[in-house]
């Protein structure tokens, strides 16, 4: 660091150095104060002139009036707590062949001081508001940009909070980004109007009670098996599946029941041809419901039942959505097996045999307007799922 020195008349801090490298030459800006008496108003501790950890100097100097010499006083002292710490930061949407990923940068990571960084990833189906639903969280170190969460789904609005915690207290920051696969429409946007942008308090995140974020659901012997993360604060959840339901299966008598249980997982009964479930986080009393999820079997060759989500080998990005005419179809890595779009009521409307292939087009113009599956069958067996909305 560069050294620092200036006369200050009145009073003011002149430089500042880490206080562990007392060697170090003092460097920073300088402040001065003028007072027309013994007593020298207070500076507030707080950015940019000041940081936590940091040693700094202090000169106070009586003016030169007749019959008074100039006398200068230095005072050494180290900045312990902040007014304020600043959690700021920019977010960015990044899309590549492996899917779309948030990435943050340009924060401070305050190096000199005994805080950590901690950041929540939340997803919402709404742009202002909740129900929110954690799907990442993790800690950094230094200031170099990251990726925060990899993951995203088209159609959700990403909320990032950059929490620091430190012995003067918390400090937290959120930015939001709705996920629209805007690299391929030109169309990124970034969204400051919501109730956890900006800053914010923090006790609003640990307020928060959270929509289970349900990870898979997979079909086993007994039954589908679905497993979600476990939501901070929350008292048990409860597992409502609807059998053939009304807006997925296109029944006629839908009935609903629902489990409690403390678990993360549940495995439902056998014998169902098409159900939806949804899964509740209660907080003292309060629910929190994630999003409906149809479960849609199709008959595969031979007529064996085929359900839920594997861990797929390839991840399938599909766009736009809702779609009109043509649907794209996009690949992290070159696929070979069949695609089909499934309708509510279980019937194959469309299939597409393909060989290391990395991106695929369906005609969907001719289907009636609605909800669909496209599902992806690769060689390994391998079977991943998404909702297709047609205008």
């Amino acid at each position: 660091m560069n050294r620092a020195t200036s006369s200050m008349p009145g009073g003011g801090p002149s430089g500042a150095r880490p206080p562990s490298t007392t060697t170090a030459a003092w460097a920073g800006p300088s402040i001065s104060r003028w007072a027309y008496s013994t007593f020298l108003s207070c500076l507030r501790t707080s950015a940019p002139y000041f940081e936590p950890g940091f040693e700094y100097q202090i000169k106070l100097a009586i003016a030169n009036i007749p019959c008074i010499p100039w006398t200068e006083v230095l005072h050494e002292f180290t900045v312990t707590c902040c007014g304020a710490l600043f959690p700021s930061f920019n977010l960015s949407l990044i899309e590549d062949t492996q899917g779309m990923s948030l990435v943050v940068s340009n924060f401070s990571d305050y190096p000199n001081t005994s805080v950590t960084h901690e950041w929540l990833v939340l997803s919402s189906p709404n742009a202002t508001a909740g129900p929110y639903t954690l799907v990442g969280q993790t800690s950094s170190a230094g200031s170099a940009p990251f990726t925060v969460y990899d993951d995203v789904q088209g159609g959700l609005y990403y909320t990032v909070v950059h929490r620091i915690n430190s012995p003067c207290g918390q400090f937290c920051y959120g930015r939001q980004r709705y996920a629209d696969n805007g690299f391929l429409r030109g169309d990124q946007t970034e969204q400051e109007n919501c109730e956890l942008c900006g800053y914010i308090d923090c006790s609003l995140i640990d307020n928060l009670c959270l929509a289970p974020h349900v990870t898979s659901y997979n079909q086993t012997e007994g039954g589908i098996r679905i497993n979600w993360d476990q939501v901070p604060g929350a008292d048990y959840y409860i597992v409502e599946i609807t059998v053939d339901d009304a807006d997925c299966c296109g029944g006629s008598n839908p009935y609903t029941y629902g489990i409690a249980t403390v678990k993360t997982s549940y495995l439902t009964q056998t014998g169902y041809d098409c159900f939806s479930f949804r899964v509740a986080a209660v907080c003292e009393g309060r629910q929190v419901w994630s999003e409906p999820i149809c479960i849609t079997p199709h008959r595969s060759t031979g007529s064996a039942l085929v359900s839920g989500v594997q861990a797929p080998s390839t991840r399938t990005t599909v766009y736009p959505n809702p779609v009109q005419e043509v649907l794209n179809l996009r690949f992290s890595a070159a696929f070979s097996g069949t695609v089909q779009v499934v309708d509510v009521l279980g019937r194959t409307v469309i299939t597409e045999d393909l060989s290391d292939d990395f991106t695929a087009t369906l005609s969907v113009a001719t289907l009636n307007p609605g909800l669909y599956w496209v599902i992806t069958v690769d060689t390994g067996g391998n079977i991943e799922k998404t909702l297709m909305v047609k205008d």
